[in-house]
């Protein structure tokens, strides 16, 4: 299984959407769930910037940015990076997102720096102990944790790299060692509904498709 980020969304961008214009604009309408929660938690301390851990392409990030928000993109692939610069740079060259080169399970800032950490599509690809190691740290550096991850409704076939598909139950006793508190949870399909109409004629044995996508949005515990 490939390791390069960069090939992988590539390859997803072709076979599915055919342009990045596409993407980002698919993305954007169908991730309206968790983009309405990052701009609200963004929103509650905006004096304090926001950070996204594991930013991949960029876009919601630059989204934040691009709302009048100092907004910070973490990751450690630096051809990720070089992506997530460009989109940044074209979306919101006023604000441009500040971009670093690190690892999400050590975050080099001070306690409460954060409005908000968020990710999307990242702690899937960790085991338990990382995914605790890695929410205890969002939830120190920041007020308010939103993150979004694949259920277990998401189709096999659809797997970028070596994506877990975990029970929202268990996601809740990840969230509770973490020293998280839930706040809300909702979710969002990932596919467009012509897309997922074509999947049901493929899986008639399925009723409907359920949102392929948990999110959570947490606080740590007083």
């Amino acid at each position: 299984m490939t390791n390069n980020w960069k090939e992988l969304y590539e390859n997803e961008v072709k076979l599915h959407y055919g342009t990045w214009e596409n993407y980002f604009a698919q993305k954007f309408k169908l991730k309206k769930p968790l983009i309405d929660l990052l701009l609200k938690n963004a929103g509650l301390s905006p004096d304090k910037p926001t950070i996204e851990c594991g930013v991949g392409t960029g876009k919601l990030a630059s989204l934040i940015a691009s709302k009048g928000f100092t907004s910070y993109g973490l990751d450690v692939d630096g051809e990720m990076l070089k992506h997530a610069r460009a989109f940044s740079n074209s979306v919101t060259p006023d604000n441009p997102v500040k971009l670093i080169n690190a690892d999400i399970r050590k975050l080099n800032f001070a306690d409460k720096y954060f409005s908000l950490a968020h990710s999307g599509g990242v702690l899937e690809h960790f085991p338990d102990d990382v995914i605790v190691q890695v929410l205890g740290e969002q939830i120190r550096v920041a007020d308010n944790v939103v993150f979004a991850v694949p259920s277990t409704y998401f189709l096999d076939d659809e797997k970028m790299n070596n994506e877990r598909r975990i029970h929202k139950n268990d996601w809740r006793k990840l969230i509770h060692e973490s020293g998280g508190e839930i706040f809300s949870e909702t979710g969002y399909h990932y596919r467009p509904f012509k897309s997922r109409m074509v999947e049901q004629i493929k899986r008639p044995q399925k009723i409907f498709l359920p949102k392929a996508n948990f999110v959570f949005e947490i606080t740590g515990r007083s």
